[in-house]
């Protein structure tokens, strides 16, 4: 494979490459005469050739090529392929990837164990999990909604709001809507455990506004809908119950590294430029921290600790005295986990990916 390294800017790369036509020749006769000369198995199609290649390069001839220009890739690479894969052309294709020039040679990061307890606090994690649940559930349509008498945490609640000055009403509005679960224009905690009827305030300036109950509708869950998502869960309990679980050990290991990573990122000499920041926009594969956890971070901020988490990996992988977590080990767990925390039977490899640094970066710089 030949190539050619474009610099955009100080930390963002495109690396242009081609398959000469006689290694693309090489190639699928490596794999159609040498692991497919077997009788009982069939000569591997254009379309498996292709996919076989691209695992090749993907890991690979890429980081031969990465090692050649002496650049270290931190955020991950996009390849665009411009060619059509044929068993005698040429196969030709771009990668833009994040890349430093070196590690630093030392790392020594300090755990703030005060700090981390001001994020996590474990008994209140029940709580913040099931309102996280509710709302993946709620955009899933997993749920019933039937008719009560008081409202949970869970509830819909519809409300006449009504204006009042001194005792005399100046205006009613009919009809209003509350979701306990989603809604944030007032302050939850003010309708819970009131019931139908119930006269609540909700503001107090010039003049008084109420907002008085005539409706509340509860959710349920749909046991059918639960079964549908493939996740392996048939039952309520065991849906919330593994949420929680899970949720808890995520949020574990990324406030574990949010901790840890704060500043680090202004002594790695990496520049967050434009062409960062798009091409984060573009792939998608960063770490939406409001997904996991409560901290309330811009995409930016979502971007500067998916790189400190790609960095300090980086570090720990090159270090020979560090035992990295076996992937086969950790695998069939984070993919459970995932598919409960995701609601989803398919796994983003890219976050099963990055959940599985976290793990071997809170092992190296916590020794948990």
């Amino acid at each position: 494979m030949i190539s050619k390294l474009t610099k955009i800017s100080k930390n963002f790369y495109v690396l242009r490459f081609s398959y000469s036509k006689a290694e693309v020749k090489d190639f699928v006769y490596f794999m159609s005469e040498r692991l497919y000369e077997e009788e009982d198995i069939e000569e591997p199609s254009d379309d498996e050739l292709e996919f076989l290649l691209h695992l090749k390069l993907e890991n690979d001839d890429l980081f031969k090529e990465f090692h050649r220009y002496n650049l270290v890739p931190i955020g991950g690479f996009d390849i665009t392929y411009h060619t059509k894969f044929s068993r005698d052309s040429e196969y030709i294709g771009s990668c833009r990837f994040i890349a430093c020039d070196k590690l630093l040679d030392k790392i020594d990061l300090k755990f703030d164990y005060k700090k981390y307890q001001k994020l996590i606090d474990k008994d209140k994690y029940p709580d913040t999990s099931l309102k996280l649940l509710y709302k993946k559930c709620i955009k899933k349509d997993l749920f019933n909604e039937i008719d009560s008498d008081i409202v949970t945490f869970s509830s819909i609640v519809t409300y006449d709001l009504k204006y009042i000055e001194d005792e005399k009403v100046l205006s009613v509005i009919s009809d209003q809507r509350f979701d306990m679960i989603i809604d944030t224009d007032i302050d939850s905690n003010l309708f819970l455990n009131k019931k139908i009827g119930d006269k609540i305030l909700v503001s107090k300036e010039d003049y008084d506004i109420y907002a008085i109950i005539t409706k509340i509708k509860e959710r349920t869950f749909d046991i059918n809908s639960i079964s549908k998502l493939k996740i392996g869960i048939k039952s309520e309990k065991k849906l919330v119950d593994e949420f929680i679980d899970t949720h808890y050990m995520l949020v574990n290991r990324i406030y574990h590294v949010w901790v840890l990573a704060n500043g680090f990122l202004e002594k790695t000499g990496i520049e967050i430029s434009d062409e960062i920041l798009d091409f984060f926009s573009e792939t998608k594969n960063y770490c939406e921290l409001t997904n996991f956890t409560t901290l309330d971070t811009s995409f930016l901020q979502d971007v500067e600790f998916t790189i400190c988490v790609d960095y300090l990996f980086a570090y720990i992988n090159m270090n020979n005295s560090f035992e990295i977590n076996n992937m086969d080990s950790f695998h069939n767990t984070l993919i459970k986990s995932l598919k409960v925390f995701n609601l989803n039977k398919n796994i983003n490899d890219f976050e099963l990916y990055f959940i599985f640094k976290l793990f071997n970066i809170v092992k190296y710089f916590c020794n948990e």
